[in-house]
This record gives structure tokens, C-alpha cells and sequence, in this order.
């Protein structure tokens, strides 16, 4: 039962991540979120990478895929939340904003994007 429920969570967080980049890419997406801002240690604010497309996709493939599992297995995800679908949408925003977040904490400690980051990047 506690792996079903760790599933429940992080199915719907892989998803978001997951298809952020993917339809970031796919949807040629080219206005960064932070509009090209730099910060005031004259950085990116968030880089390149993270578009308003990408953050939109994830958010929205994190949250049906939450109703599609909410679907197919009903009983499954009631013991988790009383509103999966809601849940769902919640656990793909955190994941979105906290990539985000962390996006914003390499760029000030110089990483380069993509650069693998212990406990940030996982």
C-alpha cells in the first residue's frame, strides 16, 4: 500500500517534468519565462530553457495524467486525496516550480544549464 501511494504522487511529477522539456522543444517554444530578465548578479533570471510553453505543457500533462488515473483507478487514489484531480494539478505545479526554483539557485552558483546538480536536480 505505501508504494502505491508513493506511485500515485510521483507518476503525476514525472509527468510534469517530463513532458515540460519535451513539448518545450517540440512546440519550438522560444520566449524564455523570465523574458531574457536578468537578475541583479547579472545572470539569467532563470535561463533559456525554461519557456512559457514548456511550463504550461508540464503543468497541464502532470494534471491529466492525474485524471487519467483518477479514471482508470478510482479507488486507488481515494485513500490518497478526496480530490485527485485536484491533487494531481497541485503535485504538477510544485514540480514545475520547484525545477524552477532550482533553475534560479544554479544560476546564481554559476552551473551551466543541464549541468547535473546534486539534490536540485532530483
Amino acid at each position: 500500500m505505501f508504494w502505491l501511494r508513493v506511485a500515485l504522487f510521483i507518476i503525476p511529477l514525472y509527468a510534469a517534468n517530463a513532458s515540460a522539456m519535451v513539448f518545450g522543444m517540440l512546440l519550438k517554444s522560444k520566449t524564455p519565462l523570465d523574458f531574457g530578465v536578468n537578475f541583479i548578479d547579472k545572470q539569467p533570471l532563470l535561463g533559456k530553457g525554461k519557456t512559457w510553453k514548456g511550463t504550461f505543457a508540464g503543468i497541464l500533462a502532470g494534471t491529466i495524467t492525474a485524471v487519467a488515473i483518477l479514471l482508470l483507478f478510482p479507488e486507488s487514489t481515494s485513500f490518497l486525496a478526496e480530490n485527485y484531480a485536484l491533487a494531481g494539478f497541485l503535485i504538477a505545479l510544485g514540480a514545475i516550480v520547484g525545477d524552477l526554483l532550482g533553475s534560479f539557485i544554479k544560476r546564481r552558483l554559476l552551473i551551466k544549464p543541464g549541468a547535473p546538480t546534486p539534490i536540485l536536480d532530483q
